[in-house]
């Protein structure tokens, strides 16, 4: 006889196969949300990362152009600084300069003004500053002015009118009609350079006649004449404000950065991206030795004893990581930025945020 080769086999039966089904479906599940949650986890870490290096580059840059502020060199024009009789130690010779500066240039250096959440300017925007219509309403402006030096040395010792010539081994670029300083440890001289340099050569020609100058003569000759350790530097103008990107993020929202406006070519230039706030607070330094902190449209607030600045930046993140919107209000310094409901608001929206702030001493104002 043949035996059946089926008999005694058996396979899974329906309830068997459904609950090995069951199973499956819970581990490829729970290995699902792991991997869900770890991606999550990353997005949340890459946020963070990239919230901290925007807040850290963008308090750096700040911080290290407010240290220069009213930078002059050796030559510093300072409250109470003895004057020798006879020499002027820092004298404006260029005309028709959009920068402000005045005879006591580290007061003159620093300028802030408050923008309202209406758009209106506190103080008012002065004309140079008019052209800078993107700046956030409800965030601060502030201007920062300094001697950038070139490292030119002169190949000769000058005075009076005598065109400036000088080693440029640096090649640095000095085009006609921008504001430069000369000094030394006695005296220096805002000039306007009235002809056009050359930005290739190792030696350059800077004049500085009538047709920019209130006067072609320089402040050295009343004394001496200015020697070889000269320092020739360009007078830097940097504005900084917070205004939209021009994009926006995956969930449609705008996006903000920190922008700045120089005096050097560039223009307007967006520097760091996801700067949706910034503040400022100025340290006037008071007659009993106290320092207060108060913006810049503080009425009684007197630039010349203004000896620190605070800053505070509020800084989003690109992605949207939050589980829900952000209701948190933040404050910046003595500001609040409230999710709603509020004169100054900021985006919402399930982005991450946070608050940096850092206070700067002013190394070239002394009181």
């Amino acid at each position: 006889m043949r035996s059946n080769p089926l008999v005694g086999e058996r396979g899974f039966s329906i309830v068997e196969l459904m609950v090995a089904m069951v199973l499956g479906l819970l581990l490829i599940g729970g290995v699902l949300q792991i991997f869900l949650g770890n991606r999550q986890a990353q997005r949340v870490e890459q946020s963070v990362s990239r919230i901290e290096e925007n807040g850290r580059i963008a308090m750096d840059l700040l911080t290290e152009d407010l240290r220069l502020v009213g930078y002059l060199g050796c030559s510093r024009s300072l409250n109470g600084e003895v004057v020798i009789p006879g020499q002027t130690l820092f004298s404006i010779k260029a005309k028709g300069l959009t920068i402000p500066v005045s005879a006591d240039f580290s007061s003159g250096a620093l300028r802030g003004f408050v923008r309202a959440a209406g758009g209106a300017w506190s103080p008012t925007l002065p004309s140079d500053l008019s052209t800078i219509t993107s700046a956030r309403n409800g965030s601060d402006l502030l201007a920062i002015y300094y001697g950038q030096p070139t490292g030119m040395t002169l190949t000769a010792p000058i005075s009076g009118s005598a065109n400036i010539v000088a080693n440029n081994p640096n090649k640095v670029c000095i085009k006609q009609n921008n504001p430069v300083l000369i000094g030394n440890c006695a005296s220096t001289d805002l000039i306007t350079v009235t002809n056009a340099p050359s930005c290739t050569a190792s030696t350059v020609t800077l004049e500085h006649g009538s047709s920019g100058n209130d006067s072609d003569a320089l402040s050295a000759g009343v004394a001496a004449p200015y020697d070889r350790s000269t320092k020739i530097s360009q007078l830097i103008e940097h504005v900084y404000f917070v205004g939209k990107s021009g994009r926006k993020s995956p969930s449609q929202q705008d996006i903000y950065s920190l922008f700045r406006r120089d005096n050097e070519g560039g223009g307007v230039q967006e520097l760091i991206e996801g700067v949706e706030f910034m503040r400022v607070l100025y340290g006037e330094q008071l007659g009993n030795g106290n320092i207060r902190y108060v913006p810049a449209n503080t009425i009684d607030l007197d630039w010349n004893r203004v000896v620190s600045v605070r800053i505070g930046l509020l800084a989003q993140s690109f992605d949207s990581v939050r589980t829900d919107n952000d209701a948190d209000s933040y404050q910046l310094l003595d500001q609040t930025i409230a999710a709603e409901d509020a004169d100054i608001t900021h985006s919402g929206g399930r982005s991450l945020r946070r608050v940096y702030t850092a206070t700067v001493k002013l190394r070239n104002k002394e009181l």
